[in-house]
């Protein structure tokens, strides 16, 4: 260590002088600190900052999906989710509700669509049986639809039902011609007549 200007310096490592000399066109002077102490202070405030900018950014967001909310939701009973053209808003049930175990004695003779579990050879872990065809609850119905009408119940493929993130609710669309079958009372003759 080595006194310049009545400051204490270290000289220990002239190569890292060099370097800082040649970064700053000047002299560099490192009171009482080694360049590595430095170096890491700097990475240590620019850490910091990104981590203040992203979450400013997320506070942000934040603040500007609450002012959504509220521009939007001004009293929630009063705000109505309603599909266009021929789409169906649907709810689906968590099983199907027109199946029933059956047995025949102790032996189960039918799951009632209770969805089977198999180990997969992908992954070694147990999975439950995808459902390719689902039952839901019609919500509302777009101004076009013919036949379909809230409180029926529908069989769709799963594969043609979007998601609508609506508040959580679970809700889905689909379009009427995507649905394979109508279940409700009297709806031959509201659909004959």
């Amino acid at each position: 260590m080595s006194r310049v200007n009545g400051k204490n310096v270290y000289m220990q490592n002239a190569s890292k002088l060099d370097v800082a000399n040649n970064i700053s066109d000047g002299d560099v002077f490192a009171d009482d600190r080694d360049l590595d102490k430095m170096a890491m202070a700097d990475k240590k405030a620019k850490l910091n900052q990104a981590i203040a900018d992203k979450q400013e950014s997320f506070d942000k967001h934040e603040d500007l999906l609450k002012e959504y909310h509220n521009k939007m939701v001004a009293d929630l009973n009063q705000c109505e989710i309603l599909p266009n053209y021929s789409n169906v808003l649907i709810k689906p049930y968590a099983t199907n509700p027109f199946q029933q175990i059956k047995r025949e004695g102790n032996i189960i003779v039918d799951t009632g669509g209770y969805a089977p579990e198999y180990k997969s050879t992908d992954t070694g872990e147990w999975e439950e049986e995808e459902q390719k065809i689902c039952v839901a609850n019609v919500i509302e119905v777009g101004p076009e639809c013919k036949y379909v009408k809230p409180g029926d119940a529908v069989f769709y493929y799963k594969i043609n039902a979007i998601p609508i993130p609506f508040y959580k609710l679970g809700f889905y669309s689909i379009n009427e011609h995507s649905i394979l079958q109508l279940v409700n009372v009297g709806l031959t003759k509201r659909i004959k007549g």
